[in-house]
Formats: C-alpha cells, sequence, structure tokens
C-alpha cells in the first residue's frame, strides 16, 4: 500500500491501466496530483495579489525593472518552495506515523518529491511571467488545464509522452518507475531547469522593455 506522499506527489499510473474502468481511475488519480499544486498556486496568487498594491513603492526602491523582477521572481520562489516542502513533509511524517509506505523506498520517496518540487518550481515561474500580463486572472486555472490535458495527452499518445509538460514532474510516469514507457527523471529534470531559466529571461526582457517604453 503506498502512502499520501505517493499518491499526492508521486504522479498517475498508467502501467498497467486498460478499459474504461482503468481510465476512470486515472482521472481519480489526475485529480488528486493536481490538489497540491493548486494549493501552491493559490497561496503564490493570494500573496501576489496582497503585494500588488505596495509595488509602485518596490519599483522606486529597486531602481530598476530588472531588480525589481528579480526580487520578485526568487521571493515567490521560495514562499511557494516553503509551502511545498511544508506539504511533503506533513505527508512524510502521517506516512511515517501510520507505517503506510510498505514497498516504497527511500530513493523513491526522495525522487517523487525531487520532481515535484522542480516541476512545481516551473509551473510557479510560468505563473509569475503570466502575472505580468493582462492574463494573469485566469493564470492559475490555465496552468492546471495545461497540466491535466498535456498529461492526457501523453497518456493517449505514447510516443508524445516525452514531451508532455505534464509528465515531467510524475515519479509514476518515470523509467524508474515504468521501464517501458517511462521517461528519463534527468532528461526531465534537465527540461524543466532549461523552462525556468527561459520563463525568468522572458519576464526580465518585458520588465526592461516595460522600463524603457515608460
Amino acid at each position: 500500500m503506498n502512502g499520501l506522499l505517493m499518491k499526492y506527489f508521486g504522479g498517475v499510473s498508467t502501467k498497467d491501466s486498460a478499459g474504461i474502468y482503468a481510465y476512470v481511475l486515472v482521472m481519480k488519480d489526475l485529480v488528486r496530483w493536481l490538489l497540491p499544486i493548486a494549493a501552491c498556486l493559490l497561496l503564490v496568487g493570494a500573496r501576489l495579489e496582497r503585494r500588488r498594491g505596495i509595488e509602485l513603492l518596490a519599483g522606486c526602491r529597486y531602481g530598476t525593472a530588472g531588480r525589481w523582477w528579480r526580487s520578485r521572481f526568487w521571493d515567490s520562489q521560495r514562499f511557494g518552495m516553503k509551502a511545498g516542502i511544508a506539504m511533503l513533509a506533513a505527508v512524510a511524517a502521517f506516512d511515517a506515523v501510520t507505517a503506510a509506505v510498505s514497498g516504497m523506498s527511500a530513493a523513491a520517496a526522495g525522487l517523487s518529491a525531487l520532481l515535484w518540487l522542480v516541476h512545481m518550481a516551473v509551473i510557479l515561474s510560468f505563473l509569475l511571467l503570466l502575472d505580468l500580463t493582462a492574463f494573469r486572472r485566469f493564470a492559475a486555472g490555465a496552468l492546471l488545464l495545461l497540466e491535466g490535458l498535456s498529461f492526457l495527452e501523453g497518456v493517449a499518445d505514447r510516443r508524445l509522452a516525452p514531451f508532455m509538460w505534464g509528465m515531467w514532474g510524475m515519479y509514476c510516469q518515470s523509467s524508474r518507475y515504468d521501464s517501458r514507457f517511462g521517461i528519463s527523471s534527468g532528461a526531465a529534470l534537465l527540461l524543466e531547469g532549461g523552462l525556468l531559466l527561459l520563463f525568468y529571461l522572458a519576464g526580465s526582457v518585458r520588465q526592461k522593455r516595460a522600463g524603457e517604453k515608460r
């Protein structure tokens, strides 16, 4: 029996999926996977809204749009990662107390946590980029939709799975778990690291251009 860590942070297993009943189980597990992601997005989004009123003063304090973006980006990332680590620690403690992790190795638990945290950092970086646009009110919902739809597309066509964003953070979709169809964890982490850097640089460029126009 897998504990809460695997159920909520390990991803959705499709190794033995077949038939309509299995598809229903996949959808149920996908909703469960999206819950902690949604919690992090809501926490960071609420914090951004609270701080929006003082952004003019913050911009003056940092002097340049680039410095403001750098501070905002990494400050929000730290906040989001602390929230994610707190959730991971809570479910790991619960699993340890209830001895609900039989059959799950420490290595599997560690890789699950690493993949999820890196994936969450990339999602947050995209949220922060979208928050610079008029689309910010819909950003969290759009990111959850992207997560779910890209995962389902990877399930529907396994040839596309390595390119589907929604699968990269799942231990249950890694080659460590599914040697036949799983995605290389190293490749997934490398891709997500590249995306995080891309979103950060895109936000920096956008803010610098916005500052020049002003």
